[in-house]
């Protein structure tokens, strides 16, 4: 939406609401503000604007100072009370184009929930390839280590080696776990 919002207008649909009003005197009690950037409560939610101050050039002044002086069809059209008395280099009003937010808010918090679904999967997809990683690579040959010593304490002495695959700490247990059976066994065949 665009507005050139003024104090005193010619045509009274532009004439400076409260918040306007307030802008207009930013303007007018800091002469070197050139412009205001805001943010305002709306009907529709929250609107951003961006305002430059309009002020009185000679031009202006040809039709602003009296009614007397200015055209007549002007003064035909918006009558002789309102828009004169204008100074030359005078604040009179702003140009105010607002922009409501709530499209944009909209999107950021649909990025935001997407952003967050895509941590929320990629977490959960990491969480279970760790967990599959454990289960085959430690969980799965401790199983199968556990079973054989069961096994072998419970007399049935003629369990094959476990195959030992890399060079890590599972297969470092593994091949100590078959010397040990080996050592059991033979230990057992001798007592026997």
């Amino acid at each position: 939406m665009y507005k050139e919002a003024t104090l005193n207008p010619t045509n009274l649909q532009d004439r400076a609401v409260d918040w306007e009003i307030d802008v207009i005197d930013a303007f007018r009690n800091k002469a070197d503000l050139k412009e205001f950037v805001g943010e305002r409560e709306t009907a529709t939610g929250p609107s951003l604007y961006l305002a430059h101050p309009i002020k009185t050039e000679s031009g202006c002044l040809e039709c602003h100072t009296l009614p007397s002086v200015a055209p007549k069809t002007m003064v035909e059209k918006y009558g002789s009370t309102n828009g004169f008395g204008w100074k030359l280099n005078e604040i009179v009003g702003a140009q105010i184009v607002s922009v409501p937010m709530a499209v944009p808010i909209q999107i950021a918090s649909r990025a935001f929930k997407t952003l967050l679904w895509s941590l929320v999967t990629t977490f959960a997809a990491i969480l279970l390839a760790i967990d599959l990683v454990l289960y085959y690579l430690i969980i799965l040959p401790l199983r199968k280590l556990s079973a054989v010593a069961d096994r072998v304490s419970l007399g049935q002495l003629d369990q094959p080696e476990l195959p030992v695959r890399g060079k890590d700490e599972m297969a470092q247990l593994t091949a100590s776990f078959n010397r040990l059976v080996v050592t059991v066994v033979k230990a057992l065949r001798m007592l026997g």
